[in-house]
């Protein structure tokens, strides 16, 4: 019975006509005297703790980088891979590019490129990212720790702790298509590339910074945009308050801060001065004032 786990002893003594005490009695003197480990050799499991959250108030201090790969036209077994990061404050991809192979070089200098392009300063920047090898890579800390630029992962197996990089490539190979094509070599890749990248930073607006584009958004102009869209809706509602049955009307408003891996403080219904926010925005950061009822 020595070699026996406890329900195991417990069952086989019951079988031979012996009882000495319950199951969990003998759990509880086990932990009592601290005995109750595996003898297996199997090796204990790792503690996962969350990963510390960022908060992002203005552009290039935080950046989510992750890798994805494109499909070959010529050789089954081909892929290229697209490297980008996305500045969460503005979900402005900073940097892309594609490679044909998923090295610690090829990342180096795409990181290296990337840092010099926007001028980080030393301590300025948190780079988030998974455990892939080349994030990992010998090299590529050490590219890190000459600029400074503090590390962020993601935890083992979690697909959600960096959802700003997922979100864009879903978004680059469904509804920008480049999922769906096959590409005939690494020019025809990245001219591809820098097509879709173009639209995503300068045409697409996102919900999640209040429906501008990443570029207004990064360069600091998102609250002339919300300015004009509050004028806008003023004007039409002068012109037919009839129409505003509700006396309401959608105070467009920069999005706040970002926010990597967060503990999200709760934002409460009415807690803004301005007004109360409207059923469907509250997410968004969108309030509503409301006015008096046409007569």
């Amino acid at each position: 019975m020595r070699d026996l786990s406890i329900c195991q002893a417990f069952h086989g003594l019951l079988d031979n006509g012996e009882y000495l005490a319950w199951e969990s009695t003998v759990y509880r003197v086990f932990r009592e005297r601290d005995v109750n480990i595996r003898r297996d050799g199997t090796r204990e499991s790792i503690k996962r703790h969350k990963p510390t959250s960022f908060e992002a108030t203005g552009p290039n201090q935080v950046w989510s980088w992750d890798n994805t790969y494109l499909k070959d036209a010529n050789h089954q077994q081909c892929f290229y891979y697209v490297f980008a990061i996305v500045d969460i404050c503005s979900r402005y991809v900073v940097h892309a590019d594609v490679f044909d192979s998923e090295s610690a070089e090829n990342a180096v200098k795409f990181l290296e490129d990337a840092i010099k392009k926007h001028h980080i300063k030393p301590r300025a920047l948190v780079l988030h990212s998974d455990n892939g090898a080349a994030m990992k890579a010998a090299s590529t800390l050490a590219l890190l720790a000459r600029y400074e630029v503090e590390s962020s992962r993601s935890r083992p197996r979690v697909s959600n702790d960096n959802p700003y990089s997922e979100s864009l490539f879903k978004t680059m190979k469904y509804r920008g298509y480049m999922g769906k094509r096959q590409y005939r070599s690494l020019g025809d890749a990245k001219t591809k590339l820098a097509e879709f990248v173009k639209k995503y930073n300068e045409e697409w607006v996102h919900s999640g910074i209040n429906n501008v584009t990443p570029e207004s958004r990064f360069k600091g102009y998102d609250g002339c945009i919300q300015d004009h869209r509050r004028l806008v809706l003023l004007q039409a509602r002068e012109r037919n308050r009839n129409r505003w049955i509700s006396g309401v009307v959608r105070q467009f408003q920069m999005a706040g801060s970002q926010f990597l891996n967060p503990d999200r403080p709760s934002r409460l219904s009415g807690s803004s001065p301005e007004g109360l926010l409207m059923e469907g925005t509250r997410n968004s950061g969108e309030q509503a004032v409301h006015w008096p009822k046409a007569a």
